[in-house]
């Protein structure tokens, strides 16, 4: 099903009114920024001191994926380059997430692993950290023979992923663990056919809890990138039961994906890293991350529709920023609140909750959790007693 549900979800993302949609205007950029930080370095790095002010670090991603001349390649190096150096200098930790194919790796190997080299080198000076994204299988064993070169040449610099939808995984890790070269776990995003990869999503559950306790009992500071909450109770449970402290592994997760589980893991203490994705080719990103949860299809769906003239429906729409993120409201004229969109709603259970203000005003809650989310006044002419405002306002 879940197989399914990820070829539909691709098929339909590669139509040209769903990129159009996408690309264009305000619900275009609503859309795409749940999930990208913006399409310049300046933008990712605002991103980044908003995280980092929240307890949390970050790894910036520039979008990108096989590039098809030395120009691009050059360029890919200098801006991986800048990333490291700027975020040096505003006093953040220098983590980057490159991939090959970006630097060349389908036009010269030895070259592009050279341009990575120079992009390590930097990270190494400035005690950062450079992650070697995995792609599609076909890349699996270059992208780790290139990763165990570089770790030789700079160790404690570079890292690289494995997916635990692969076959081959459990033997890669084993492989990564006996030269200290620290992996991030990922279940997959990459459509693979069954001769390579697990597609059913308990046999990919499965296999990545087996990898992940291993990482745990002996990887070199692991980073356990997943927003499945049975996976990361597992963890949680696994450290506790063998002793491992939270500051020997990390949690991470996507930029604008279970914001809410972000910030709970940081209050417990745990250790958390943002993957922070930028850039202006964020199209197949943007469409992998539509494929893999069928939350994130729902909540697209949902900014499409809000963003329709529906008949009879009189009232403004706006955009409510609670403590887990933005979430999208609709206040009629009544005052009535319909939370339309919550993140990750599909992830946990939350009701809402309605009472009346002494001037007979309804009052919406949205539960999440144990917590109720205090919600953001409008402006001036919003009510005292926390309803709608009587006034439309900009979102």
């Amino acid at each position: 099903m879940q197989r399914l549900y990820r070829g539909i979800a691709l098929a339909v993302a590669d139509r040209e009114v769903v990129r159009r949609i996408a690309g264009e205007g305000r619900l275009g950029r609503r859309l795409v920024r749940r999930f990208i930080a913006g399409e310049t370095l300046a933008e990712a790095l605002a991103a980044a001191r908003a995280i980092a002010r929240q307890g949390m670090t970050i790894t910036l991603d520039q979008l990108g994926e096989s590039v098809e001349d030395a120009a691009s390649v050059r360029a890919a190096r200098d801006t991986a380059i800048d990333s490291l150096e700027e975020l040096h200098r505003a006093g953040l930790e220098p983590n980057i997430s490159i991939k090959l194919t970006m630097f060349g790796l389908d036009l010269d190997e030895q070259a592009a692993v050279e341009q990575v080299a120079a992009v390590v080198a930097v990270a190494d000076r400035v005690g950062g950290f450079v992650r070697i994204d995995m792609e599609g299988s076909d890349y699996t064993e270059r992208t780790i023979t290139i990763t165990e070169r570089l770790h030789d040449r700079f160790p404690g610099a570079i890292g690289t992923v494995i997916q635990s939808y692969l076959y081959r995984s459990p033997e890669d890790v084993e492989r990564l663990l006996r030269r200290g070269i620290r992996i991030r776990l990922v279940k997959g995003a990459y459509a693979e056919p069954a001769t390579v990869a697990y597609t059913n999503g308990d046999d990919i559950d499965a296999a990545y809890g087996t990898l992940m306790r291993r990482l745990l009992d002996a990887g070199t500071y692991p980073a356990l990138a997943t927003h499945d909450p049975a996976l990361i109770a597992a963890a949680r449970a696994h450290a506790k039961r063998h002793e491992i402290a939270p500051d020997r592994f990390e949690f991470q997760m996507l930029y604008g994906v279970r914001r809410d589980a972000q910030a709970a893991l940081t209050r417990q203490g745990y250790r958390v890293r943002v993957y922070v994705p930028y850039g202006t080719e964020w199209y197949a990103y943007f469409s992998r991350r539509i494929a893999e949860r069928p939350g994130n299809a729902l909540f697209v769906a949902r900014q499409l529709l809000d963003g329709l003239p529906w008949p009879g429906r009189r009232g403004m729409a706006g955009t409510y920023k609670g403590s887990t993120g933005a979430h999208q409201v609709y206040c009629t004229s009544s005052g009535n609140q319909d939370w339309a969109l919550a993140p990750g709603m599909m992830d946990r259970r939350r009701g809402l909750s309605s009472s009346r203000s002494p001037s007979r005003r309804r009052h919406d809650r949205l539960l999440e959790g144990s917590g109720t989310i205090a919600r953001r006044r409008f402006g001036r002419a919003e009510a005292a007693d926390g309803g709608c405002p009587e006034r439309g306002y900009q979102t």
